[in-house]
């Protein structure tokens, strides 16, 4: 299926956040026929009494029978912008991927920083339909109490997904001081469960 989307001025009014924001939105996916191709860019606009600044764009491209695989995603959302109107930081945010190869073998890396504080420092990589992510990441930047304490001072992040016709068979491991918690299970999109 293939599909357009084209939002010039989603406004979102105080009574949500506290703020006016306005949100400007285009977005396409294809996704039919063993190939997935998403493009996004999002931008929370700013200006007199309108709180902004906020980015987010997506990319991915993936066709497996032409050995073609390109992600890339970047958010940068700024102190009192939307993201931080939405979760109360009160630091800006920052997430990006990047990375290059194929189908066959795809290699990049995710990072994340609130402020100037590391985030997450993440090896990500494909395999032929298999993707793996692993690395750290410090979730008690954003967190207080005990879901801070269960994830301080880091969290060992090691998750597995291959997928195949329709389906992911999912591993997750986490592991901190104070935490171990390992999770199998399978996401089926053809029996949406």
């Amino acid at each position: 299926a293939f599909g357009r989307l084209a939002i010039d001025r989603l406004v979102i009014e105080p009574p949500v956040t506290g703020k006016r924001h306005i949100v400007r939105l285009t977005g396409s996916a294809d996704i039919a026929d063993g190939r997935a191709r998403i493009a996004t860019d999002a931008h929370a606009l700013t200006g007199p009494g309108v709180a902004g600044g906020d980015v987010l764009t997506l990319r991915l491209d993936a066709v497996p029978d032409a050995n073609r695989l390109q992600i890339a995603a970047t958010l940068e959302a700024p102190k009192d912008g939307l993201v931080d109107s939405y979760a109360g930081l009160g630091k800006p945010l920052s997430f990006s991927v990047r990375g290059q190869g194929d189908w066959t073998r795809w290699d990049g890396r995710l990072l994340g920083r609130a402020g100037s504080a590391p985030l997450a420092d993440m090896v990500l990589a494909a395999r032929q339909g298999r993707f793996t992510l692993k690395g750290e990441a410090v979730p008690a930047t954003l967190l207080t109490g005990p879901a801070a304490r269960l994830t301080a001072p880091k969290l060992a992040i090691d998750l597995a997904a291959t997928l195949a016709e329709r389906r992911a068979d999912l591993r997750l491991a986490l592991r901190s001081k104070a935490l171990a918690a390992d999770v199998t299970g399978r996401v089926d999109l053809g029996q949406n469960r």
